[in-house]
Order: structure tokens, then sequence, then C-alpha cells
């Protein structure tokens, strides 16, 4: 039976004295995706490289599905391209493309039951074929998985339940010894992204059935982690069921929101280090209801993330950010404040018209809901990114988008995304780049690959799709060009620090850097000069000694570096 479709107002608000308004249609009748089995991952995504998504849905009892858009609506297709079949407790997809034929395969994983995690390599326009044996991934158990690209050398890797892999010859072989994650366990929801602003992808782990708090692990930029899961304002996260992230106020560092279940969700502010700040109160987005899912995306493309979340015991709920990291509960008015019991989801374009759309999973035989963005307005930006060799999505990319005004190249960071495989519970949102472009007139994109390389365009105009590939590495001897000019980012841990601190250092436009560490009183004490090595992050572990050799006092010390006409400061304590 047809779910009765509710009429909705227009929702309008004052925010940074900007006039902002989103409303959604559920079309999930109009759309032909007629689908009541347990519901649980979804993925928005392009199978075929035709510019136009079609839907994967994870069912945890029934057939999994995927819809083909044909004209207006859309098709199961399920049958043709081999998907289908009873294939229970499975809830979980994320996607890569493991055979490096530039079409994104689905990966799905369970729960604890005993069954094996499945492959579908895609071949469109013809079926997919299993290969989970093949590539070493039918693994029993666990739900969480997620693809990465652990750094330039390692090329693709995955996390699947307690284990990483890396691809190797047409397969992919454990590397977990001597990663820093031997002992992880219970990841329900693991998701890859850049916490530091170092280029390269750190993990969060959201723990399953509420049994963990969420834990936090620093790429070193080696190949392995560091637990760094108490660098919180609170010495530590809470539980999570689900966990997404985005930049909610453009200051090019990425923050987290995390699903608690049956708790209080929390919202969490990255300092640009990595240290995170619950600010659930102050943003007005701790709420309840059983949330599983929760997805980032520009709804109204002003220029800044709103938030969708997926509940199960309340109804769906939608909040507009004021573009400074703080929400205002709109749910009702946009149209998607219906009530199911929600799973995961997914964000996406999925009618091609510049506007984000929604998909909530709903389990238990109840219906999915397909929310249609009913903007029709320009004022956005789409990036379809290509990569190389084995990451051939560029999963990990990071595009920066600057609004070009008076004739500058980049006069201004306006927002940030990363391509991630996994950037939500059970789910993938759409790989293509989305952004919001408010009153922009003029644009540049910056795109930062995990191989290091670096892709740039400008004058892009709003309303615009473009493609954007991961050029070739050149090795630095070949080249007759100025290498490209990058912010000077560093960070040091611990901090505070007993015995030794470790200063980690990426961008700059010289061969070296030079680091000065001073006293409370401005004083001078320790010199060094190291080697530039970017795009790959450089080390220097300060002793806590100056230039004598001498031990300094515990106190606040100031740490400069620089590198060309880049620097950066920041404080490190060291207690003894």
């Amino acid at each position: 039976m047809r779910r009765p479709i509710l009429i909705f107002g227009i929702m309008t608000l004052m925010a940074s004295n900007i006039w902002a308004q989103v409303t959604f249609l559920e079309s999930y009748y109009e759309l032909n995706m007629l689908q009541y089995d347990f519901s649980s991952g979804i993925s928005i995504i392009d199978i075929d490289t035709d510019n136009v998504n079609e839907i994967f849905l994870v069912n945890y009892t029934g057939s999994h599905r995927l819809y083909v858009r044909q004209g207006d609506s859309f098709t199961d297709m399920s049958n043709y391209y081999g998907i289908n079949g009873i294939n229970n407790n499975y809830l979980n997809v994320t996607v890569a493309d493991v055979n490096m034929d530039s079409l994104p395969d689905f990966y799905i994983t369970g729960a604890d039951f005993g069954n094996r995690a499945r492959l579908f390599v895609n071949n469109s326009p013809d079926p997919f074929n299993q290969m989970a044996s093949q590539y070493n991934l039918n693994m029993i158990n666990s739900i969480g998985a997620a693809f990465f690209q652990l750094s330039p050398s390692h090329g693709l890797c995955i996390l699947k339940s307690d284990r990483l892999m890396q691809y190797s010859d047409g397969s992919f072989i454990d590397i977990t010894p001597g990663s820093g994650l031997e002992d992880i366990e219970n990841v329900h929801c693991p998701v890859f992204f850049d916490i530091d602003g170092d280029y390269d992808d750190d993990l969060f782990i959201a723990g399953n059935w509420e049994l963990n708090y969420g834990a936090l692990f620093r790429n070193n930029g080696d190949g392995t982690f560091t637990d760094i899961s108490t660098n919180t304002n609170q010495g530590g996260f809470g539980f999570g069921q689900g966990v997404t992230f985005g930049d909610i106020d453009n200051d090019k560092d990425f923050d987290i929101y995390l699903s608690s279940g049956f708790g209080t969700n929390t919202m969490w502010e990255n300092d640009g280090t990595g240290f995170f700040t619950n600010i659930t109160e102050q943003s007005h987005t701790g709420c309840q209801g059983y949330s599983r899912g929760a997805s980032f995306a520009d709804f109204d493309n002003d220029g800044d993330l709103d938030l969708f979340i997926n509940r199960s015991t309340e109804s769906k709920m939608l909040y507009l950010n004021d573009s400074t990291g703080v929400f205002t509960d709109v749910s009702i008015p946009s149209g998607v404040y219906l009530l199911g019991n929600g799973f995961g989801c997914s964000t996406g374009d999925i009618n091609n018209d510049g506007q984000m759309d929604i998909i909530a999973a709903n389990c238990c035989y109840e219906q999915n809901f397909v929310f249609i963005n009913q903007n029709a307005d320009t004022n956005f930006v789409k990036i379809k990114v290509k990569g190389r060799n084995t990451n051939t999505l560029a999963l990990g990319a990071i595009v920066e988008l600057f609004s070009q005004e008076h004739g500058d190249r980049y006069y201004k960071l306006k927002a940030m995304r990363e391509i991630s495989s996994h950037a939500t519970i059970h789910g993938t949102n759409e790989l293509v780049v989305h952004f919001g472009t408010g009153n922009a007139s003029r644009l540049s994109v910056r795109i930062h690959f995990q191989s290091g390389a670096i892709a740039e365009t400008t004058n892009v105009e709003p309303g615009s799709t473009i493609i954007m590939e991961e050029p070739e590495m050149v090795a630095i001897d070949n080249l007759d060009v100025e290498l490209p000019s990058r912010p000077l980012i560093a960070r040091a841990y611990p901090n505070p620090f007993n015995n030794s601190t470790t200063i980690s250092m990426v961008g700059g436009n010289s061969e070296y850097f030079q680091i000065r560490i001073y006293n409370i009183l401005g004083e001078r004490i320790r010199s060094e000069r190291i080697v530039n090595k970017s795009p790959l992050t450089s080390f220097y572990t300060w002793d806590g000694c100056d230039d004598s050799g001498a031990e300094v006092e515990s106190g606040i010390y100031l740490i400069k570096a620089l590198s060309g006409d880049r620097q950066t400061r920041l404080k490190a304590t060291l207690l003894k």
C-alpha cells in the first residue's frame, strides 16, 4: 500500500543575514523503488560511468537490490546484474575498484552469524561476478569494512573487521602485524578521513551495539597508526554506533558527528590538529531516538554542510547549518519528519539537478524513504574525480573549493570535502563531489590525491559539473617548474608530553623545515633544520633539551616551523 505523501510548506530561516530554504518530496512510489525487505545499507553511485546514478540496496533478509535509472524512474535490475538471491544477515556496503577498470565494485559484510563477506565485481554492462574468495576477502563475521589508501606507497587497502589488508598482485594480503591496529575489535563503523591536515587518512571506529567508545587512530604516514582516542576535551569519545564527518564551519578541518544508538548523539569540533571538543550543546544537534545513519551534505546550496539523521524509534531529522557550525532543526517543514525503523542512509544527486537528495533505509519490512530535493537553483559545483593505479576511484582525495574574486587565482577557501568509500554507517554517499556555492560567481578547485599529486583548475562557474583527473607523479629531478606551494601544517604529539614530543610537518615551499623552539619569555632555546619531504610528512622529535643538551624546565613552549615563506606556530606543554 502506498504511504500517503505529505504536503510540505517552505521553510525559511535567517542565518548570517542570508535566507535559506529547502524542501523534500518523499518519492519512493513515483521512482518505482517498491521494496519492503529488511533494508540496511545503501550506496548512491554511478556503476557504468554514464553520469547517471544507480542505487544499490543491501538487505539483512531477502534479496539485495540494484535500481537502474530508466527515464523518470528506476527499474530493479538485480536479476540481470546477478546480485539477487537470499543473502541473510548482511548489513553494510563499501565500494572500491578492486580490478582497476574504473568501475565501482560492491563489498558487502554482515552481522556476527557466520556469514562470509561478498565482493561483487562490476562488469557493466554485463552482470557482476561474486569474487570475494579470489581477492582473499571472504572473511567471516563482523559488520564494518572500508577501503582507503594507507599511504602513497601502499596503494589500495581495506580495513575489514580486525584485519588491515593491502592490495597486492590481484589479491589482498594481511598487513595487520606492526600496524598499530592489532588490538582493535568490535568494528561496527570504520571511517577514514584526514584529521590533522597532512592529507593522509586517519581512522575513526564506532563500536558495535554500544559496547565500545569511539576510537580514533592517527595515521603516522609510514604504514602504521597510533591510538589517540583520548585526544578530546573529555578524555575520549562517547558510545557510538555510527559516525560521519565533514567540515561544519569551513575552517579546513573535518569534524565528527557520532550517532549513539539509544543515547544522545554528539558533535565533535576539530581544532585542526586532531584534537576534538564536544560541541553538541553549542551546535544544537544532540538528538536521541536510536540514531544509526547520519550524513553531511549541503542540502540548500548555501556553502555549508547540513546534517540528515536516520532514526529508528522517532522520525527522521534534518538540521540546517548557519555557516558557523550552529544548526537549526527543520525536520518538519522540510518534509523529512517521517517515522520509519531507520538503518543506514546515503546522500547524492539522484536526478542530476545539482541538488542533494537522501535515501533512508528502514528495516523490519517497512518502506524505504527516497527524499527528492525540490530546490531548483544553480548555486552548486559538482566534481567527478578520477584516480590512478590501484586507487582509480580517488578514495581519500581531498577537494578544496575557493572563491575566485578580484582577479585572484585563489582568493578564499570556501569549503572542503573528502572522497570516502564508507562515509556513514552501513553505506556510501555519492562519490561525485558536491559543493553548494552560495553567492560566489567564480570558483577554483584544488585536489590533493593520496599519491601526493595535486590537480587544479580555475574559472569554474556555478552550475557546472567538471571532471578532474589525478596527474602522473613525475620525479623531482625531471621537473622544470616550481613545485606548488602548500600551506604549512604542523602538530606535536603527545601534547602535553613528559620525555619527548614528535613534531610532524607537511607543506611549505622550500626543501627544508626550520624549527625554532622558544620558552615562555620568548627566548629561543632550540633550533633545528630537517629535510622537507612534502607531499609526505616530515618528523622531528624534541627531547625536551636546549641547544646545549641541557634539560629544560616544565612549562609551555612555543614551536615555530618555517619553510620558505610559509610558517606556522603551535604550543607544547612539558610536564615532568
